[in-house]
């Protein structure tokens, strides 16, 4: 769910960037710790997971508007596919 929330609720920056917070372990400011850059690894998880939320969500409507109008057509004309 966290996921879904604005990008403003997000802990830290993503692409933050700051020597002294290099690969920390985690901690009560960095939940899942820090990479060799210094981005807070939690917050890049809880955007790629929104990304990821965003993507397969336009994928299902795809399908289900492709399908419908597919199913609509072979339904009125009665055709081979029926």
């Amino acid at each position: 769910m966290r996921a879904l929330s604005s990008r403003a609720d997000s802990r830290s920056r993503p692409n933050g960037f700051s020597m002294i917070t290099r690969r920390q372990a985690p901690s009560a400011s960095h939940w899942f710790g820090t990479d060799t850059l210094a981005r807070d690894v939690f917050s890049r998880v809880i955007l790629g997971a929104r990304e990821i939320l965003n993507l397969s969500g336009s994928g299902t409507l795809l399908a289900v508007v492709a399908g419908t109008a597919i199913g609509l057509i072979t339904a009125y004309r009665r055709g081979w596919l029926d």
